[in-house]
């Protein structure tokens, strides 16, 4: 199972936090929202809130609600965390999850940063991993692509082992200051993995070939 990355984002400077609104005025949908906002403000910090509630048609309905803590230490060092709560509601049954992330970061230079992780949740989804922490170099290439380079480890449940991937998360950053982030060291770990694995499968060693008339 590959364990996502709890995500982290500097909150955007926009007004105070919304109102819910309905996001599709089809029947269907009736009653799906989604909000977002920051909810206090200081000089060197702030809280925000999002909510949403997203109809799947034929599954049921998810609804989550999450709050975000950011504190800028000093110039150069940033202390974030998430709280969130997902709750799946189906036809034949409900399950839900919490999840704690936090992070800290270090930005040694503009274009160089390192980044501390943990997470902590708890929950009836499937593969839900209850542990995991981690650490991260980042550095931009360009103006728009950058490169983060790390290690993680989670606590499989379905296994009772921990255990390790790599992070290889480039990134793209758009005209209006979105970026765009993917982590793909888990699909690479199990790439090599399983070329390491059919390789070994193979089994025996050199094989000597045999004598054949006139081929030298």
């Amino acid at each position: 199972p590959m364990r996502p990355l709890p995500k982290f984002t500097l909150p955007k400077r926009e007004p105070d936090l919304r109102l819910p609104y309905q996001e599709n005025p089809s029947p269907m949908f009736k009653g799906d929202f989604s909000t977002s906002g920051p909810m206090v403000r200081w000089r060197t910090g702030v809280l925000d809130a999002r909510g949403s509630q997203i109809t799947m048609p034929g599954l049921g309905r998810l609804n989550e609600v999450a709050f975000g803590f950011q504190q800028e230490l000093n110039d150069r060092l940033v202390l974030q965390a998430t709280a969130n709560a997902i709750k799946l509601n189906m036809a034949y049954f409900t399950t839900q999850s919490f999840n704690f992330s936090g992070a800290l970061v270090y930005r040694a230079q503009d274009h160089l940063w390192f980044t501390a992780f943990g997470s902590v949740s708890a929950g009836g989804f499937p593969n839900l991993s209850p542990y995991g922490y981690g650490r991260t170099m980042g550095f931009d290439i360009t103006d728009r692509f950058s490169l983060e380079l790390g290690v993680q480890r989670y606590y499989d449940s379905t296994t009772g082992r921990w255990e390790t991937r790599p992070i290889v998360m480039p990134g793209y950053r758009f005209n209006n200051g979105f970026k765009l982030e993917l982590d793909v060291g888990p699909i690479l770990y199990e790439v090599i993995r399983s070329i390491v694995i059919d390789h070994k499968d193979r089994g025996g060693g050199p094989t000597i070939r045999p004598n054949m008339p006139g081929f030298r």
